[in-house]
């Protein structure tokens, strides 16, 4: 059972918070990267983040001076290094990838040569060191198409393209256990390139939005939702062409950069599960389309490169980052209690502490025992409570050897499940004098065997409050 603490400090009356929240300015903004190697100015290359490793994997794209581009190249969250594995696919733009996480690699298919732009049919496979060639059967040969991770299923998602004489394909194929076969949906989008097509891990979901069908109408503004095994529509941002997107794991945001329709643009747009909003950074990369992101989980931001606008190609490195960020981690330890654990305390599934939001914790590791009682105490110092220092050891009490590690201002009563785990939801208004204070947050367990006194307690967590 869980109930939900309504975060409320004195910190405002409600006529100044109006105001405040009226003159908010933005709290993202795209900044540029200086770095020692830099790749070629290219557009379509394919940009990928391999988790496992902390690293951005870059293949290929299209360059001005050369062509098609065969480099291998890997961003580690502050610099580029260019690979020289041993095997290589062939030079190639507008390929398709995404990082299979049940294979633990990056995964390749297609793309485009040369003038005549002929497609390709091979499917490559990047583990860190080199690249495999894998699957020689599946989607026709194509290039313009769309690759995500479909989280919902496990295996990564191809959709659409075009062939060899441009004409766009509406089909779907998926890439289980190194063997891609076809998926066909009742109801599927209309075929299109150059589209917004990004996984969002946390609601299991894919995100198709705009692109083109140059064979019907040009540039395309829907906006479709795949749960893993149906097509739905969704609220659109409107018509938009060679925008590309990539999942910000920390804020859990699409973000999209650039595109457009008769011309590229430098809008930023941010998908939140529902809506798309656009943002105003105060500063931002150039208007370009051909550019392509990817959530670093090194540096905590969507890295941006290159890109082109008519004949100006660029190699430029951004990132985008918050301004305001949420943070949270656990400090110091908890008391054992009767079945000789510590209550343990910690954030659910990477939750953060955002104004604006429900926050969701629990305490974990308590006596397994249906509606075990559960206090959640939030306060604002970790060093001092009552003047006394912190930690804090409540032996005094008939606490021996548990720690008191914060002053306690404010309580919930928590309820354990059967499994002696107790959901701690916080709810914060959407109040801007709250960002950037820290909050400090213990629980306390009912454990009348324990001790002297019948309770334990758990691990510290140090929160500082952000807005998205």
């Amino acid at each position: 059972m869980q109930k939900t603490l309504t975060f409320l400090p004195v910190v405002l009356a409600a006529a100044s918070s109006l105001a405040l929240v009226a003159s908010a300015s933005t709290q993202t903004n795209w900044e540029q990267r200086s770095t020692q190697a830099t790749p070629a100015a290219r557009t379509f290359h394919v940009l990928v983040h391999d988790p496992a490793r902390g690293k951005t994997v870059m293949f290929g794209g299209h360059s001005l001076a050369v062509g098609n581009l065969g480099d291998t190249w890997e961003w580690d969250g502050t610099q580029w290094l260019e690979r020289f594995p041993l095997h290589s696919p062939s030079p190639r733009h507008n390929a398709m990838a995404c990082f299979d996480e049940t294979r633990g690699a990056v995964i390749m298919f297609g793309g485009q040569s040369d003038a005549p732009y002929a497609p390709l049919g091979d499917t490559w496979e990047w583990d860190g060191v080199d690249w495999q060639l894998l699957a020689s059967s599946g989607p026709s040969p194509r290039g313009q198409g769309q690759m995500a991770f479909d989280y919902a299923n496990g295996w990564p998602v191809l959709f659409s393209g075009t062939d060899l004489f441009s004409a766009p394909l509406q089909d779907m194929w998926e890439f289980v256990n190194g063997t891609w076969r076809q998926r066909t949906p009742q109801l599927m989008p209309p075929p299109c390139t150059g589209a917004v097509f990004c996984a969002d891990p946390r609601r299991r979901e894919i995100v198709l939005q705009g692109g083109a069908n140059n064979w019907a109408g040009g540039a395309l503004g829907q906006c479709w939702i795949w749960n893993g095994s149906s097509w739905s529509l969704a609220n659109s941002r409107g018509t938009y062409d060679n925008s590309f997107a990539a999942y910000d794991a920390i804020r859990r945001r699409i973000v999209a950069f650039g595109g457009g329709v008769q011309s590229v643009g430098a809008d930023t747009w941010e998908w939140d599960g529902s809506v798309w909003t656009q943002r105003s950074p105060s500063q931002s990369p150039s208007s370009r389309g051909g550019s392509r992101p990817a959530f670093d989980t090194v540096s905590g931001r969507v890295l941006l490169f290159g890109g082109g606008s008519g004949n100006t190609y660029n190699n430029e490195t951004w990132e985008y980052l918050n301004l305001s960020p949420a943070r949270y981690e656990n400090y110091g330890h908890g008391c054992p209690g009767t079945n000789l654990q510590s209550p343990q305390l910690d954030i659910v599934d990477g939750s953060l502490p955002w104004i604006g939001e429900e926050w969701s914790l629990e305490v974990r590791d308590v006596p397994a025992a249906p509606f075990n009682f559960v206090w959640g105490l939030v306060g604002t110092s970790r060093t001092t409570a009552n003047g006394l220092p912190l930690p804090f050891d409540l032996g005094v009490i008939g606490m021996p050897g548990c720690p008191m590690l914060m002053n306690g201002e404010e309580a919930t009563t928590l309820l354990t499940n059967v499994g002696g785990r107790a959901a701690w939801n916080i709810r914060f208004p959407f109040d801007l004098q709250l960002i950037g204070r820290s909050y400090y947050l213990q629980a306390v367990v009912l454990d009348p065997l324990a001790n002297a006194l019948g309770v334990t307690v758990s691990n510290g967590g140090d929160a500082y409050i952000g807005q998205k």
